[in-house]
């Protein structure tokens, strides 16, 4: 399974944001199409997923790793379960099309007689098995990418992300690759595919989860493009919603602080006022002699009764004695 939660990433400090936000949630064995046009963040998520990026807030998991504070010695064993195709095919050119779908199985350590049989497996899978001596430059841009489609399925991955398979490729070639996609997903596998070819995308009638400007704006099953008119409303509204959302976090932030600090003014004062209490009784003691209590500062409640009676009868003989004094 495949979850992003409230993924937010940026490429350098201060730039704009490549996410915003960005929720949902993949299960295992879905055929996900992230659709919107380039520069909207769909490499972005690929990126995060492969751990090429780290998320600046939110959370990104794959199965059982969490990919935020997943350790780089551990990256290797993720992508192994995920297999890559890319736009550009990224074939070895000196290797002929064996060995290249070979090479991770070789990287791994299996054993010569394993990656034969694995090999030769998804190249007829393909329908390349009577090529596989052959070099990158002799095959077509179709057959070149049904040989990375090869290399990306030759570990029994359990997730496929394809960053815009058909972006190099005519119609046809492209029908070809979609179909191989649909297959490979029709054995179980995860199949998520970055495009924004729109043709291909309302004829297959998918899981959309559409990305503007960083946003997530759609996510509907059995879906097709949206036009611009739609797409850039969606946007807008997106927009607005996580303008209100940082509102209100900030508002939120904001009465919290002023709550502690009414709660922090009230303990000084408190504090404060018990202090004066406590000074008065110990001046008032040292004007009248009184011990304080051995494990105290503070006098018995007894002697400073004792004590106010005694204050009392001098203040009384002193406004007598004034009294007079004026008679």
């Amino acid at each position: 399974m495949i979850e992003f939660d409230n993924v937010s990433m940026t490429y350098q400090k201060g730039a704009p944001l490549a996410l915003r936000d960005v929720s949902f949630t993949i299960d295992d064995g879905e055929f996900v199409f992230i659709i919107g046009h380039s520069g909207s963040g769909k490499s972005t998520i690929v990126k995060l997923l492969t751990c090429e990026e780290r998320p600046l807030s939110g959370t990104v998991a794959v199965d059982e790793y969490c990919l935020n504070t997943l350790k780089r010695r551990w990256v290797p064993y993720l992508r192994r379960n995920i297999g890559m195709v890319f736009q550009d095919f990224r074939l070895i050119s000196t290797k002929t099309i064996f060995e290249n779908v070979a090479f991770p199985l070789e990287i791994q350590g299996f054993s010569r007689k394993a990656i034969d049989r694995q090999v030769s497996m998804v190249l007829s899978t393909v329908g390349l098995r009577h090529r596989e001596k052959a070099f990158p430059n002799e095959l077509s841009g179709g057959e070149q990418q049904r040989v990375a489609i090869a290399r990306a399925m030759v570990n029994n991955p359990a997730i496929l992300l394809a960053d815009e398979p058909t972006g190099n490729l005519d119609p046809v070639n492209s029908e070809t690759i979609m179909a191989l996609l649909e297959e490979i997903n029709r054995s179980g596998t995860t199949v998520v595919v970055c495009t924004h070819d729109r043709e291909l995308v309302n004829r297959m009638k998918k899981r959309i989860i559409e990305i503007d400007e960083g946003y997530l704006i759609r996510d509907a099953k059995e879906s097709v493009y949206s036009d611009d008119v739609t797409t850039r409303m969606a946007t807008n509204a997106a927009r607005h919603m996580h303008e209100a959302s940082v509102n209100i976090a900030t508002a939120t932030v904001g009465v919290d602080a002023l709550e502690e600090a009414v709660v922090e003014a009230s303990q000084q004062t408190e504090e404060t006022a018990s202090e004066s209490v406590d000074q008065f009784q110990l001046r008032f003691s040292e004007e009248y002699n009184l011990q304080a209590k051995p494990d105290s500062n503070l006098v018995s409640s007894e002697e400073m009764t004792d004590a106010s009676e005694q204050y009392k009868q001098e203040t009384d003989r002193d406004e007598h004695s004034a009294t007079d004094t004026i008679n």
